[in-house]
């Protein structure tokens, strides 16, 4: 405002005067206009004000009503609870009331149809005495009433049923007990005791399941006036009502089910093994020396050269026996070439191993090397190894030396017998190859028409070369020297007639065999083939046989010129000399062969074995893990369980149900057969579960029948995500948690409860037990996770504990106990021989420790 005043009093030109003037007047108004806007917004602000205000009244009105329905609910569904077991105890009352009033009361069966009403006292009376055996010295049993009961009402027996009424109860008992059933004057009269319907069926029940428990080998029987008693595993079972006997039969027949499943697949593994095991020894036994190094066969070094040369001779390797055939030997012996006597050259004597024989040395070629270099090479065979057999001899030190001393002797006397034996081997092999050099330029030439007569022979043949050979007219002429037809006996190859012809150069010779070994000349097949001595050419043909069993055996094999063999074995040449040397390799092959196909053979079958026993295996049906029952104390609800010289407490009733919207499902242990004191007056307890377990567990070890039956209100809840719980993720946190249990407690109408924690459920009971720890009367730990988490100072502001461990849980067991002691006046208590879920493993000792220290805060 000031400032417009200035302006308005400034003196301006007239031009500039009118446009401040308008423009302050433009201003003017839209500041009056704007403030009419602020004021409408202020009064819009106070409205909107004063709706949020009745807004949050509202709101917390119908908190409070929400609060109120709550209390309300939880009310409802504990008086529902109550009105449940009243009428439990209601029910159990009347039935127990109206077989009271039916003590004296009998059902008499098979009473003829002729028997007046009228005189249905008088037959009975009669009938007794002769039905219990009664003498008249005895006082009469009187009947008060009898009438007969209508077809649909008789409950027990066929044909007419009487009901009588005794004047004295102890009569009653004494017809029970001496007689059921009896035959008078043709008619089969029965008595039976008078039940209540509700009775009555239970005990037809117990009857239908006492033949099934029978029928699993249990021995059960049926106790006045409805109820069941088992005898199983050495302890008393009294079953007063039928959930319970159902639940013992249900868990011998898993039981029973799952050991006969085990002993079933126990005896098909078994089964299995043996039928592999019998296949197996089916195939021929390989002997441990009939293996052979499939890497490398190390050979004599005389049948084994490379390629590109001959070795130095041909070595033989004699075998025989000395002192009196009690010591054999092996001696390696050079035959194709002239060598020093046996006496001359230095002599090498080889020993063996405790595994092995002299044939170890020439299998190894160490003889055959040695008999090349110019030694004399001898193995032998000590007595009881290799081909020796055994002595007593040599036990001794002095006897060995002895032993060798002879041995050294003999070979030294031998020496001339075996020089003459290699002289005749050498003289044999010199004159075989002096008579080959002589057949050098001959050759046989087999196919020769018979009609060419001897004296045309040599033109015959000169002839047919240029054609064989593809010879042209410049080159120069075949000659031969001498040609002759040989006699059928003689001509060693081919059919026919076969001519043998001398050529006159040896050039020719090599030529005709290399280019042309069988040609047809003017309709005529002939071949050529060397000229070979009788032993050669018996050489050269078992070297043929032998060639095709090498490569039968899949071995490449070769004939080479004049008698030898070439054999291609695992990048290895040998060629061989002679046919011994090359049997022994064909044999080893033939070994490591059949060798390997028996390993492969029993490898297939042990395979084949062990998955034909698999497949058999899976096919039976697979025992789930929740189904396992413990063969050695199956845990029972005290209710179910009573010695026989007395009844417990009363009977016990698991009542189900859900909370929290259907999201917490939960059990809890009500005694029905007795007066007891309202759910808000008894002391609560709550137990959560491990991660493998559920509320079930503690229903099965019988630990809430048995806080019911001491006065407790017992209730076990399944955590979110475990047993019938469904899972949420509305809990994740610590917080959440803690928020969880709260919300359990207010729903099951509990104050001020005790809660026992084992394992897992730490996750929810020990922040719990820190945040709001004043809304617990007590708490039970069973070695619950979590426990690290918290400090010393916050320890010590916890009250009243339990701490249950097992003696083997080194686990969580030690490490929650460390934490956990730091709680003043805490009780530690360890169970002997208990693992991690101790409560299982030692379920009496558990269920002693719990109720001393319920006692304690009651």
């Amino acid at each position: 405002m000031m400032d417009l005043r200035r302006i308005q009093d400034a003196h301006f030109s007239p031009h500039v005067a009118n446009s401040v003037q308008e423009l302050l007047e433009q201003i003017i108004s839209e500041r009056d206009a704007l403030r009419q806007a602020l004021a409408s917004l202020s009064a819009g602000l106070a409205k909107l004000e004063k709706c949020l205000e009745d807004t949050d009244h509202r709101v917390g009105a119908l908190e409070a009503k929400v609060v109120s329905t709550q209390g309300c609910v939880v009310k409802h569904a504990t008086l529902m609870k109550e009105l449940a077991v009243g009428k439990l105890v209601a029910d159990y009352k009347l039935e127990t009331l109206e077989n009271k009033l039916r003590a004296r009361n009998l059902r008499v069966t098979g009473i003829p149809a002729a028997i007046r009403n009228v005189d249905l006292i008088t037959f009975i009376e009669n009938l007794l005495p002769a039905a219990l055996d009664l003498n008249g010295k005895q006082a009469p049993i009187c009947i008060e009433s009898a009438y007969r009961l209508p077809a649909n009402n008789a409950q027990v027996g066929n044909g007419s049923t009487v009901l009588i009424t005794l004047s004295d109860l102890r009569h009653r008992e004494k017809i029970l007990k001496t007689s059921c059933t009896k035959n008078f004057h043709g008619h089969k009269v029965s008595f039976f005791p008078d039940l209540s319907p509700l009775t009555y069926a239970r005990r037809k029940r117990f009857v239908a399941l006492k033949q099934q428990f029978l029928k699993e080998g249990v021995q059960a029987y049926v106790l006045y006036p409805a109820k069941l008693k088992v005898l199983y595993q050495g302890k008393t079972y009294i079953f007063k009502d039928i959930q319970s006997a159902v639940h013992l039969l249900d868990e011998i027949q898993k039981e029973k089910m799952t050991m006969t499943l085990i002993r079933n697949r126990l005896a098909l593994l078994v089964l299995g093994i043996l039928v592999t095991f019998v296949l197996y020894l089916l195939l021929p036994a390989i002997q441990q020396e009939k293996f052979t190094a499939s890497v490398d066969i190390p050979k004599p070094r005389a049948m084994e050269e490379e390629a590109k040369g001959t070795g130095a001779g041909n070595v033989t390797i004699m075998t025989g026996t000395i002192l009196h055939s009690s010591v054999f030997f092996r001696e390696a012996v050079l035959v194709q070439k002239d060598v020093a006597s046996s006496t001359e050259r230095l002599a090498v004597v080889f020993l063996h191993g405790q595994s092995f024989s002299s044939k170890t040395w020439e299998t190894l070629g160490t003889l055959a090397l040695l008999a090349e270099n110019g030694y004399r090479a001898v193995a032998i065979d000590l007595p009881g190894y290799g081909s020796s057999p055994r002595s007593t001899s040599i036990a001794t030190a002095k006897g060995r030396i002895s032993f060798l001393e002879q041995v050294f002797k003999e070979l030294d006397n031998l020496a001339l017998r075996i020089n003459y034996a290699v002289g005749k081997l050498v003289a044999d092999y010199k004159l075989e190859t002096l008579e080959n050099k002589l057949r050098a330029r001959n050759l046989r030439v087999t196919g020769i028409p018979a009609a060419i007569g001897n004296v045309d022979l040599i033109t015959f043949i000169e002839n047919l070369l240029p054609a064989a050979l593809d010879l042209n007219g410049k080159q120069a002429p075949i000659c031969i020297e001498s040609a002759y037809r040989l006699p059928a006996n003689n001509a060693q190859v081919g059919n026919g007639s076969t001519v043998l012809i001398t050529l006159s150069d040896l050039r020719h010779w090599e030529k005709i065999l290399k280019t042309s070994c069988t040609t047809n000349f003017h309709g005529h097949k002939v071949s050529f083939f060397p000229d070979l001595s009788p032993l050669t050419y018996a050489r050269q043909k078992c070297f043929v046989a032998l060639k095709q069993q090498f490569l039968t055996e899949g071995v490449q094999a070769y004939v080479l010129y004049p008698a030898k063999l070439k054999v291609l074995y695992q990048g290895k040449t040998y060629i061989f000399k002679d046919i011994q040397s090359a049997v022994h390799l064909l044999d080893e092959i033939q070994k490591e062969k059949m060798t390997m196909t028996l390993i492969r053979n029993s490898l297939a079958l042990l395979v084949l074995g062990i998955l034909v026993t698999f497949v058999l295996y899976l096919l039976l049906p697979a025992i789930q893990p929740e189904k396992f029952t413990a063969s050695v104390d199956i845990p029972k609800p005290r209710a179910m369980e009573e010695e026989v010289k007395g009844t417990g407490a009363g009977n016990v009733t698991i009542v189900t149900g859900t909370i929290l919207h259907s999201s917490v499902f939960f059990r809890e242990a009500v005694l029905v057969q007795k007066d007891v004191a309202s759910s808000t007056e008894r002391l609560a307890v709550v137990f959560l579960h491990g991660q493998s377990f559920s509320s079930k567990t503690w229903e099965t070890l019988g630990t809430l029948a048995l806080l019911a039956e001491n006065g407790y209100r017992a209730v076990a809840i399944d955590l979110l995500g475990y047993g019938s719980s469904p899972r949420s993720t509305s809990i994740a946190t610590a917080k959440g948690h803690i928020s969880f249990l709260e919300q359990v407690f207010k729903e099951l109408g509990l104050q001020k409860p005790i809660l026992i924690s084992s394992s897992m459920s730490g996750r929810y009971s020990i922040p719990f037990l820190f945040s709001s720890g004043e809304q617990l009367k007590g708490f039970v730990s069973i070695a619950p996770v979590g426990t690290k988490d918290f400090t010393a100072q916050q320890y010590q502001q916890v009250e009243i504990p339990l701490i249950i461990y097992g003696q083997r849980d080194t686990d969580l067991g030690i490490q929650s106990l460390e934490s956990l002691q730091q709680i003043p006046k805490s009780k530690v208590v360890m169970l002997l021989g208990a693992g991690h879920a101790c409560y299982l493993d030692k379920p009496q000792e558990f269920h002693k420790a719990l109720l001393s220290f319920l006692s304690e805060l009651k």
